[in-house]
């Protein structure tokens, strides 16, 4: 959805059918139906918030019980907290495509690019390049 998204929607309009994708971002939480819906005509300053429970999971592991970053991913990976090629988690790409549909929702913007920063545990997504979608 964050990469391909307004070319689905076109297509899901042209073909007069519903694009359901609310659950890309936030699994059971229905954020992105909330935004549009509930939010709009509020004036959203920021967004924060966990965008992947893999890295979360990782990165509390390694913190709270001082495991190694294999040892953490390991053990996600044997709970099926983590895929079994879970590259898009750990490289943060999967926290990247969220925040790109939370701010196309939240702020009216298409992030057309990503930096992503690891601060003090915690990834950070920045963006440098955006076009307006709304005014």
């Amino acid at each position: 959805m964050a990469v391909f998204g307004s070319e689905l929607i076109k297509l899901a309009q042209d073909n007069h059918c519903d694009l359901m994708y609310d659950a890309s971002v936030a699994g059971g939480i229905p954020i992105l139906c909330t935004l549009s819906d509930s939010y709009v005509g509020d004036h959203i300053l920021e967004i924060q918030g966990i965008l992947n429970g893999t890295t979360n999971y990782i990165l509390s592991q390694m913190d709270e019980k001082g495991l190694s970053y294999a040892a953490a991913l390991k053990r996600a990976q044997e709970l099926g907290f983590a895929e079994a090629d879970p590259t898009n988690d750990v490289t943060g790409k999967d926290a990247a495509y969220k925040m790109i549909l939370l701010c196309q929702f939240a702020f009216g913007v298409h992030i057309l690019s990503l930096v992503i920063f690891l601060f003090k545990g915690s990834i950070i997504c920045k963006a440098s390049t955006y076009s307006k979608l709304r005014n």
